[in-house]
């Protein structure tokens, strides 16, 4: 009879809670497809890409305007489009959250820890940064119209078939600024002119990052070899000129990559190991002769060094001159060195630029593409 009467209390607790909530039609929120979030007078400066409807019935139309507010912190700035509006602002629907370079390079924590803590905010929500600002991006027209948030979506989704890039879901980047011995590594968006006043939005790159702080940028090119090196791969076409066969496409199908570390002398050396599994897809040489396995072999050599090559230079330019840890250099010592992390974990960004890092490539040919004229 206890136990009856407790769950009938319980439940009356629970009607009583959901009485007094007042609920909030859609229709009466700011429904909000893609947020910009930049840096103005010391202030944060929002840019909202927000879905407006007009019309009634089967007559209704969907367009997406664009809405400011400023503040001392991004919660504030918010709170001042709600008050410019007279509307709650809904975020269960946003695409995207991009942030300006000026707020990559001031720190990403402050910048994402409102969204990070808001209950509406979807935690695969993707985060991108502008080689600008976020307003650029936002603000970007074709046809004299905004560019949708859908379109610069697909737009990531795109380069993200045809190109790596590096992973930047909200909850992802949450738990790796979290992560002892490892740096994040976002990619970077930029509004470029198409002509007749219309203008386009592509993938830059990627931003590198020494903690919460963006302080070097990676091309196309350089990003799809960073990722190499961690071992995330997704399809690509590499170019390398064969003195005898002239300049061949190959494209790069899979990448193993295996990281040992160990300490030698005081100095932490890491020993990278990568695999490259490639087809040959065509040859720029008009003249026609079989291709032999020796040429395979010399071809295999030929891209086993350019990438030797681009992974010292990527991550001289990332370790060396930056001192980011996008590899997780510092995880692995975590892990198997903890003495020694234990006792220079403070230190590590320091310490980065001195550390040895031995890059051993291997690439086989699996197949050639025919009909192939060599």
């Amino acid at each position: 009879m206890a136990r009856r009467c407790v769950y009938v209390f319980c439940l009356f607790l629970v009607l009583a809670v959901c009485g007094c909530t007042p609920g909030v039609e859609l229709r009466d929120r700011l429904i909000v497809q893609a947020v910009g979030v930049d840096l103005q007078n010391n202030k944060y400066a929002l840019t909202l890409k927000v879905l407006e409807t007009s019309g009634s019935g089967g007559e209704q139309k969907f367009e997406q305007v664009i809405m400011k507010g400023t503040g001392e912190t991004v919660a504030e700035a918010f709170a001042d489009i709600d008050i410019q509006q007279g509307m709650k602002i809904f975020l269960g629907n946003n695409k995207l959250i991009i942030l300006g370079r000026e707020v990559a390079e001031k720190g990403l924590q402050y910048a994402v820890d409102y969204f990070n803590n808001n209950r509406e905010s979807r935690p695969t929500v993707v985060v991108v940064i502008s080689d600008t600002t976020a307003a650029d991006i936002l603000t970007a027209k074709s046809n004299k119209r905004l560019i949708p948030a859908e379109a610069i979506e697909a737009k990531l989704d795109d380069e993200r078939h045809s190109w790596p890039m590096a992973e930047s879901e909200l909850i992802s980047l949450m738990e790796g600024m979290m992560l002892e011995g490892k740096d994040p590594h976002i990619p970077v968006l930029k509004v470029e002119e198409a002509g007749e006043g219309d203008q386009q939005i592509s993938v830059y790159g990627s931003g590198v990052f020494r903690g919460d702080r963006m302080v070097d940028t990676l091309n196309l090119q350089e990003t799809q070899v960073a990722l190499w090196g961690t071992g995330r791969h997704q399809w690509a076409v590499v170019v390398v000129e064969d003195s005898k066969l002239g300049k061949l496409s190959l494209s790069v199908d899979s990448v193993k990559t295996r990281i040992q570390s160990q300490i030698v002398g005081g100095v932490p050396t890491f020993s990278l190991q990568t695999h490259i599994s490639t087809a040959l897809l065509e040859t720029m040489n008009e003249t026609s002769v079989v291709l032999a396995e020796e040429d395979v072999q010399r071809i295999e050599v030929l891209l086993a060094q350019q990438a030797t090559q681009d992974l010292s230079a990527v991550f001289g330019k990332t370790i060396k001159q930056d001192s980011s840890d996008i590899l997780g250099l510092g995880e692995l010592l975590h892990k198997y060195e903890p003495d020694y992390w234990k006792a220079n974990s403070t230190r590590w960004t320091d310490i980065l630029p001195d550390i040895a890092v031995k890059i051993a490539v291997e690439c086989d040919i699996k197949k050639v593409e025919t009909p192939l004229k060599v």
